[in-house]
């Protein structure tokens, strides 16, 4: 069986010729003899004619429409990829030398240390896979780095995660929260000998998120530059939100600030 779209174009085309042989017939009929008849075939052959040539362009206009489509979906879908595989690489190198060391000190330890590195790691690599999930699964995630970073750093952390979500099945894209707690992170905690924060704000209705993360760093250890991973969320925003988000970083006294707002 033709497909659809061959089977229209074939159809489309014989009645394309047959209305094309009919209108010129009774042209020729008509400039013969005149007559009501010949004048009516003549008219509606050449109805057909146009009314078929219309549909056989808007046929391939369509079909070049869909083409079109389809090549920028795999475009956006490919440059999608590329930013997610870049999701992480710094935290997750960190943390298996973390758990190197526990192993040989605390195997308890080391043993909770890999379930929730491989929860982490499961949904970085098959739960983000859907197009959305909901807000609860990005919640876990965060909560699960949260409790993975405390057991890395041997040292006090003041790590606040205040949460305010009238809806926890709204969905979004995954993996674009984390970006932002990597962040504070990998340029505060993790060069600051001591009294170092994280704090965490998330606020969401059935419209609008707002993501708002807070941390100290030690003066000249921050990058001028946004590095890879806010780089990265940048460029998924305008692809997955685009006129739809704000992402703003702020630095103010050896605070920097980051904060994300959606509308869903």
């Amino acid at each position: 069986m033709l497909k659809k779209k061959y089977r229209n174009i074939f159809i489309g085309g014989f009645i394309f010729a047959l209305s094309t042989i009919g209108m010129v017939y009774y042209k020729e009929k008509l400039e013969q003899a005149s007559s009501g008849i010949y004048e009516v075939y003549f008219n509606v052959f050449r109805s057909l004619f146009f009314i078929t040539l219309l549909f056989l362009v808007l046929e391939w206009v369509i079909e070049k429409w869909k083409e079109i489509k389809a090549l920028r979906n795999d475009k956006v879908n490919a440059e999608l990829l590329h930013l997610k595989n870049q999701v992480s690489p710094h935290f997750f190198f960190n943390t298996l030398n973390t758990l190197y060391g526990l192993i040989k000190k605390d195997q308890t330890r080391a043993q909770e240390f890999v379930i929730k590195l491989s929860d982490l790691m499961r949904y970085s690599i098959y739960g983000s896979d859907h197009g959305q999930v909901p807000i609860s699964k990005e919640i876990d995630y965060i909560d699960n780095f949260l409790d993975l970073n405390r057991m890395r750093y041997h040292k006090d952390i003041n790590l606040v995660f205040q949460q305010e979500v009238e809806n926890m099945d709204i969905v979004i894209h995954p993996l674009l929260l984390i970006i932002l707690v990597e962040n504070a992170f990998k340029h505060g905690v993790e060069k600051l000998v001591d009294n170092s924060y994280v704090y965490i704000d998330l606020k969401s209705t059935s419209t609008t998120l707002s993501f708002r993360v807070e941390n100290n760093y030690e003066e000249g250890n921050v990058e001028k530059e946004n590095g890879v991973g806010l780089t990265n969320l940048a460029k998924r925003l305008e692809i997955l939100y685009p006129d739809r988000h704000s992402l703003k970083v702020e630095e103010n006294n050896n605070i920097f600030y980051t904060s994300l707002e959606l509308q869903l």
